[in-house]
């Protein structure tokens, strides 16, 4: 599994574009991080929790007698609670695996061998770090997506050549938490502040997600932000909080981590970034 991951983020890199260095700065990146999904903090509400994405793992509709229904696999994409079909069979109780040529019934968690969007999230999250600073670029801060306004998880923009910075980085990754709601918007609107504030404006942002974005006024609020982004004036004031400031020419290279065709994804391709889906 951990190969799959590393070998695609390799090819994903591959797809961003080449880094610019900007006028009276270095080259700097942001990366947009999406850690929904941890399944430590559904212990008690499993329904709030992402899919498993382990694709030797089953959902498995019950059948009136209550055995499932092993004909049809259900690939759930956004979290158990935005989808009100799957509320109603709750597949977190309906969850298998195959061993010896049977569907056995397994709990839903890591200990079972499932892979949740914020671990594949953060694997990716890491890998990309790691080329960027092996592509030049002088600092990187991380961005968390969160509740509209909420930058506890953020960093500063990170100095690359130094090994405490570097770590900082990479725990700052493996730390962030669980948002139980998600402004995508107001992400995208700090990481590219971050770099205007830096004067690296030109340099790249990569989003890291995995699965769909909840469906709302808050993917609407994305689209406004990706129109600011494109140019367009329509898309100026995206947020309570933070504003866009003029003349923003900051690069995405978005990826879509998933069984999902994120629809965030697809907005920020307006921008003309290349994008690379994988199912993890």
């Amino acid at each position: 599994m951990k190969r799959i991951i590393c070998a695609a983020c390799a090819l994903m890199m591959a797809f961003i574009p080449a880094p610019v260095r900007a006028e009276g700065g270095e080259k700097a990146a942001v990366i947009i991080l999406d850690a929904a999904g941890c399944p430590a903090e559904a212990a008690e509400e499993p329904w709030l929790m992402q899919p498993c994405m382990n694709a030797e793992h089953y959902y498995f509709r019950p059948m009136e007698n209550g055995e499932p229904d092993t004909l049809v696999s259900y690939a759930l994409n956004s979290r158990f609670m935005a989808d009100k079909a799957a509320m109603k069979w709750k597949p977190w109780l309906n969850h298998y695996e195959k061993r010896n040529g049977a569907y056995w019934r397994i709990e839903q968690g890591e200990e079972s061998g499932c892979i949740f969007a914020d671990g594949a999230a953060r694997q990716w999250a890491k890998r990309a770090a790691d080329e960027l600073i092996a592509a030049g670029y002088g600092k990187i801060a991380l961005v968390v997506i969160s509740a509209t306004g909420d930058e506890r998880a953020d960093t500063r923009l990170l100095n690359t050549a130094d090994a405490a910075e570097r770590g900082e980085l990479y725990a700052a990754i493996d730390e962030a938490y669980c948002p139980a709601v998600r402004d995508r918007a107001d992400a995208i609107a700090r990481a590219a502040v971050k770099l205007q504030d830096e004067g690296a404006d030109e340099s790249t942002i990569v989003l890291i997600t995995a699965g769909e974005s909840d469906l709302g006024p808050y993917e609407r609020r994305a689209a406004q932000a990706c129109a600011r982004l494109c140019g367009r004036e329509e898309g100026r004031y995206i947020s309570p909080f933070v504003h866009i400031r003029e003349k923003t020419r900051a690069r995405f290279a978005v990826v879509s981590i998933g069984r999902a065709q994120d629809r965030l994804a697809d907005m920020l391709y307006c921008f003309g970034a290349p994008r690379l889906r994988v199912q993890p």
